[in-house]
């Protein structure tokens, strides 16, 4: 197995509890575990597969060179904003309310950085629909401010 290490991240390789190494030899058709650890400012992009999944399980095949791609993240540390936006949660579904007769583009993302959903020209109250419990960011802008949220859907 050869590892190539990461850039704004790091990541682990285990076999069980064993962890493995850049060079260690491996069996065929072993069961490795692979967990993306981005460093502050940065979420994980991609696995060298494509996979975009910061933690997954991965059976050996053949001779393989893992990595793992970084990128800049969302700043959830930023201040939320004079905006007065009310957000609550009901059946995994993220409401939103906007103020105002003014429109304003909505994006939430997952912690991997990916963006789930996306509406432009919001108005009013809208709904998310969200398939997975778990911690989201809702980021709200308009012409001239933008709002950050972190919220958890159970």
């Amino acid at each position: 197995v050869h590892i190539t290490p990461a850039q704004n991240g790091s990541f682990t390789v285990k076999n069980g509890s064993k962890t493995i190494h850049n060079g260690d030899l491996v069996d065929s058709n072993t069961r490795l575990q692979l967990v993306a650890i981005p460093e502050k400012g940065y979420v994980f992009d991609q696995w060298w597969d494509k996979d975009t999944l910061a933690t997954k399980e991965y059976i050996l095949k053949s001779s393989v060179s893992i990595s793992a791609l970084f990128k800049k993240g969302l700043a959830v540390e930023e201040e939320q904003g004079k905006l007065n936006i009310r957000t609550y949660t009901n059946n995994q579904i993220i409401y939103i309310e906007l103020p105002g007769e003014e429109s304003y583009l909505v994006e939430i993302y997952d912690l991997q950085g990916r963006r789930i959903h996306f509406q432009k020209n919001a108005m009013h109250t809208i709904n998310f629909p969200i398939n997975s419990k778990g911690t989201y960011i809702l980021r709200v802008r308009n012409a001239t401010e933008k709002w950050v949220q972190k919220i958890i859907v159970s």
